[in-house]
């Protein structure tokens, strides 16, 4: 009995060992990597350059715009402070420059005046001075050409056109026209004997014509 029991235990194992799936060779996980990364462009100078100025254009603008609201409030202080900032960024924006140069000057800012106003009447003076010394050398020079002519009238109202123009100069103490009046005064005198002594030739000459001919005429009687 006992025997029969242990034979149907082991039957039943054997059994249940033929049964049981065999097991599945499982694969072998393989780790997963990420695909190489793809090489990084090199950056663009040139690009990035003119991206930076594009972007510091737009920033002037916007002080620009700025500073225009600060001058319609009347705000020059503000407005000065803002437009300085857009001529930074814009230097070659004359527009700007403009702008900044009127704020300076009703800000009473004499370093725009300098550069704008002041400059401006300096080189006004300038072209004054030159234009009025180079009359008075025309006139000089027409009245020696008169002179040399024997031309005195002429001559004398060249010399005294001149001298009004030395007198009557904002420049007359300039180094330029420095002992020009006393000059012209002495040319004025030495015309004036010139034609005192031409005169005189001419009269002598006539004088002498005007007696040779009586003496021909005697002669010829």
């Amino acid at each position: 009995m006992t025997f029969v029991r242990i034979s149907l235990l082991s039957l039943l194992a054997a059994c249940a060992s033929c049964a049981a799936p065999a097991p599945k060779n499982e694969p072998t996980p393989v780790e997963e990597t990420a695909p190489p990364a793809a090489s990084e462009p090199v950056p663009d100078e040139a690009a990035i350059a003119q991206a930076n100025r594009e972007a510091e254009l737009v920033l002037a603008r916007r002080f620009a715009e700025a500073a225009r609201r600060h001058l319609d409030a009347s705000e020059l202080l503000q407005a000065r402070q803002y437009m300085s900032r857009a001529c930074q960024l814009d230097p070659k924006n004359e527009e700007y420059r403009q702008q900044l140069n009127w704020i300076e000057v009703n800000l009473g800012d004499r370093r725009a005046s300098v550069t704008m106003t002041a400059r401006q009447e300096v080189d006004r003076i300038e072209a004054r001075r030159e234009e009025e010394l180079v009359t008075v050398r025309r006139f000089l020079a027409a009245a020696e050409k008169a002179q040399a002519e024997r031309r005195w009238d002429d001559a004398r109202q060249a010399y005294e056109r001149a001298l009004f123009v030395v007198r009557t100069s904002r420049f007359r103490d300039d180094a330029a026209f420095a002992g020009a009046p006393e000059r012209i005064e002495r040319d004025l005198e030495a015309l004036q004997r010139r034609k005192v002594e031409e005169e005189r030739r001419l009269q002598a000459e006539a004088t002498a014509a005007a007696l040779a001919e009586i003496e021909r005429r005697d002669r010829d009687q």
